[in-house]
């Protein structure tokens, strides 16, 4: 998982989301019997987080690139930038990329 989201790796996010998803339904494919509804939802919540702090997305979404760098620069680290961005790249924005939620998907399964 962490090397499908890594921020060193160059691929695009359109690359990152199809093999997020194969890798994801797999993974919900397999551990589905098991009551996972829980570990699901932290595991939604982890990637889209992981994915918002990509310098990238903050370049695409029309921010001023000085104030990128302050934000890739911050002592605060990555998770920090995170919470900037959580407004701006919600649940929502990440259903219209077409990530796959494995919170939603859980319930088809049962």
């Amino acid at each position: 998982m962490r090397e499908l989201t890594s921020r060193t790796k160059s691929i695009s996010m359109e690359q990152r989301i199809v093999a997020l998803n194969r890798f994801l339904m797999g993974w919900l494919g397999y551990f589905w019997i098991a009551s996972a509804k829980t570990h699901c939802e932290e595991l939604d919540k982890w990637i889209r987080k992981r994915l918002r702090t990509s310098i990238r997305i903050l370049r695409n979404l029309g921010i001023p690139e000085q104030a990128v760098c302050m934000m890739a620069n911050s002592r605060l680290g990555n998770w920090e930038i995170s919470r900037v961005t959580n407004k701006a790249l919600g649940n929502s924005y990440w259903e219209r990329q077409g990530l796959k939620s494995l919170l939603s998907r859980y319930p088809k399964l049962c």
